[in-house]
């Protein structure tokens, strides 16, 4: 019984000696050829994974800021090359110049985050460097040390003061019967993405504020159209989704719109000639436009 388990015809035999030596030639061939060897890259893909290894550094070591030779700046004299040599991105530079073109004055270091696209690590590592010549309104940088004890009190109930939120910062707003520190940055904040406020319901679009307490501070805050900064409709996708205003598909009829018009410079003029878009999209948008 056991010679007919074992025993092969002409076919199955060549079968099986078949798949023997391809087993082998698999096992062996491998080891014959690239034992001791090592891969070397080609110039240009070192060149690549330099390249990459050097993106992501960038990226990961806070944009490299440390190495700039920084020096005492006014945001609102400094020329765009001087900015650049600071280290900020060109095109946010040529934003800060629009600005000030505009009318658009600093006041102190926190206006610069109302730049729409603002890098906030470059700002962060720029803000002990900014020194602001005296102006209206101007209370310099140490916002605690340097300001009068008025601004940290609360307004009275009744009083006429007006907070002008469109450029007040935290130490302003917290005056605001309501508003505390947490509060205060979020307007902030969300100002800066935002562009600016140009009316004053604006605010109950920030996280926090409900229809009872905007209804308690409305009497005391006014807004500054003319602090508003444009977006900027030939930004990428990401830049144009960090807008409040703008979801994934308004961002996308956008760049649609622009790619199968690229001779068109989108602005108030011609925006409405994008049908796909929504009219309370461009309602809304209509003040951020240049």
């Amino acid at each position: 019984m056991l010679k007919d388990l074992f025993s092969y015809n002409n076919r199955e035999a060549a079968g099986v000696i078949l798949f023997v030596l391809i087993a082998l030639i698999i096992k062996l061939v491998p080891r014959y050829f690239f034992q001791g060897k090592s891969f070397e890259y080609s110039l240009i893909e070192r060149q690549r994974i330099d390249s990459f290894r050097s993106e992501k550094n960038a990226v990961t070591e806070s944009g490299n800021y440390d190495q700039i030779n920084w020096f005492h700046f006014d945001p609102n004299t400094l020329s765009p090359d001087s900015l650049m040599i600071l280290g900020l991105k060109k095109y946010l530079t040529e934003r800060i110049a629009g600005a000030r073109a505009k009318g658009f004055k600093f006041y102190n270091s926190d206006d610069l985050l109302h730049i729409y696209g603002m890098d906030s690590i470059w700002y962060e590592k720029a803000v002990p460097w900014i020194n602001i010549r005296s102006r209206k309104r101007s209370y310099g940088y140490d916002a605690f040390a340097r300001r009068s004890d008025d601004r940290s009190r609360k307004l009275r109930s009744g009083s006429k003061e007006k907070i002008n939120v469109s450029i007040a910062d935290s130490v302003d707003l917290i005056r605001l019967h309501g508003i505390g520190p947490v509060l205060a940055s979020r307007i902030v904040k969300y100002r800066r993405i935002l562009g600016g406020f140009h009316a004053i319901g604006q605010l109950k679009e920030v996280y926090g504020i409900h229809d009872s307490l905007f209804m308690k501070i409305a009497p005391n805050i006014s807004v500054d159209s003319k602090a508003i900064v444009p977006i900027d409709l030939t930004a990428d996708f990401k830049t144009l989704r960090r807008h409040p205003y703008v979801d994934v598909k308004t961002a996308k009829v956008i760049l649609a719109y622009r790619k199968t018009h690229p001779e068109v410079v989108l602005s108030t003029l011609n925006i409405r000639n994008i049908l796909a878009l929504d009219t309370a999209f461009v309602r809304r948008i209509w003040p951020y436009l240049e």
